[in-house]
């Protein structure tokens, strides 16, 4: 079993994961903002952020293998993170809104949905 070097950080990852696999979520939170306390916020562009900016997770996930992910993670997340990249190629600075209609949304969430179950797997590890 690999170490984590920075547990904080996967969880970070983990909770971004979960927000891009729920699209009840989404809607509520990123279109309706009924946000659970005041002083929340968050958005696509947030986790996406998170992503590939603040963790580094994407889009090489080999990279973080120990400092946040297990080994067997990396292939689901490179799934998703290929699948990202041609959205936010494609539409850029859109809208969340726009976003969640296209076409190709329903493919971000079920490959962030696989990505979370195996990061699940390793809870507590």
């Amino acid at each position: 079993m690999t170490h984590i070097e920075f547990p904080e950080m996967r969880a970070q990852v983990l909770d971004a994961i979960e927000s891009l696999a729920d699209v009840e979520h989404q809607q509520r939170i990123w279109i309706e903002k009924d946000y659970p306390h005041p002083g929340y916020y968050e958005d696509f562009t947030l986790n996406v952020n998170l992503l590939y900016d603040d963790t580094l997770v994407l889009p090489a996930p080999e990279n973080a293998i120990g400092s946040v992910l297990h080994p067997d993670e990396v292939e689901p997340l490179r799934r998703l993170g290929a699948a990202l990249d041609e959205l936010l190629d494609d539409l850029g600075d859109a809208s969340d809104e726009e976003f969640l209609a296209d076409r190709r949304w329903s493919g971000i969430v079920d490959r962030a949905t696989a990505v979370r179950d195996v990061m699940r797997e390793h809870a507590g590890s």
